[in-house]
């Protein structure tokens, strides 16, 4: 836990010092103007700091979490905001792209709307090799975060969709009479095999989303999943594509709303989805396989 802490306190001072020194130094003016306005009316930021502080107290006090209130809880000082726009448009003037996500994460921070501490954590910890590569090389690091944090979230969705369906279905259940019509062979039991896919498509998501908590998730396993899932479309697609047979038609109609109908319609507005996530799992694991 020691060498965590410390990795984190490296980090972050290396953050810190990223910023301050980056843009040629240029952000150095800010902080010189600060400087210089804490000088001239110390009295006045004392008492907008403390405020604050106090304002902290009290939210904690009654069990709420002050980082989920505004910076500034009662107006935004104006010595502030200027500086603050003058840091922007320093960041602008040297390169937009390095301090895109900067910028978010602050003002973030002041609207009370924190990024998750997952993807804050994760980016502290980035190797100090990268910090002091300069702006640049951190921008493409947190991007690289940024994205699997955003995928990890689109796999949890879907995942929690599917599993709500699929218990949903277990407790509908499809009469056996329903069985053998014309669809695919390998289809000999429709709601036996729906059934079995929708769990095993859950069980991927599941193992999908523990790979993409990893810091340096394997490409191997991504690969695995994301196949997996563009294959379970290709076998729904086939059962779904059986349906269109009149027989077949006229037995899925005496299902009415029961678990197998259900499954099936939601397949045909779904599978869009889980081919995308599908999708997007191939692609991140090729990037990280191109980074190799």
């Amino acid at each position: 836990m020691a060498d965590v802490i410390a990795g984190a306190s490296d980090a972050g001072y290396a953050a810190y010092s990223a910023i301050r020194h980056g843009a040629d130094g240029a952000v150095i003016g800010a902080d010189t103007a600060y400087q210089a306005y804490a000088a001239a009316n110390g009295a006045a930021l004392e008492d907008h700091i403390w405020e604050e502080v106090r304002e902290d107290a009290r939210r904690i006090v009654h069990g709420k979490d002050p980082l989920a209130a505004r910076l500034w809880s009662i107006r935004e000082p104006d010595w502030f905001a200027r500086l603050w726009t003058e840091t922007q448009a320093i960041w602008q003037a040297d390169n937009p792209a390095n301090w895109a996500f900067w910028t978010r994460w602050f003002q973030a921070a002041i609207d009370g709307t924190p990024l998750t501490w997952e993807l804050q954590r994760d980016i502290a910890l980035i190797d100090n090799a990268d910090w002091q590569a300069g702006p640049a090389r951190v921008a493409e690091r947190i991007a690289e975060i940024e994205e699997r944090h955003r995928l990890r979230r689109e796999v949890v969705t879907l995942r929690a969709e599917v599993a709500a369906l699929s218990d949903r279905v277990a407790t509908a259940g499809a009469p056996a009479s329903q069985r053998g019509h014309n669809a695919p062979p390998a289809l000999i039991d429709p709601e036996a095999e729906v059934r079995v896919e929708t769990g095993a498509i859950v069980a991927a998501l599941v193992e999908a989303e523990a790979e993409l908590a990893h810091s340096g998730p394997s490409p191997a396993v991504l690969v695995r999943v994301g196949q997996f899932l563009l294959n379970a479309i290709g076998r729904v697609g086939l059962y779904c594509a059986g349906l269109a047979d009149v027989a077949a038609q006229e037995a899925a109609k005496k299902l009415g709303e029961n678990g197998l109908n259900l499954l099936i319609a939601w397949y045909l507005a779904k599978s869009p989805a889980i081919q995308a996530v599908g999708q997007a799992l191939l692609a991140y694991a090729s990037k990280l396989l191109a980074g190799h």
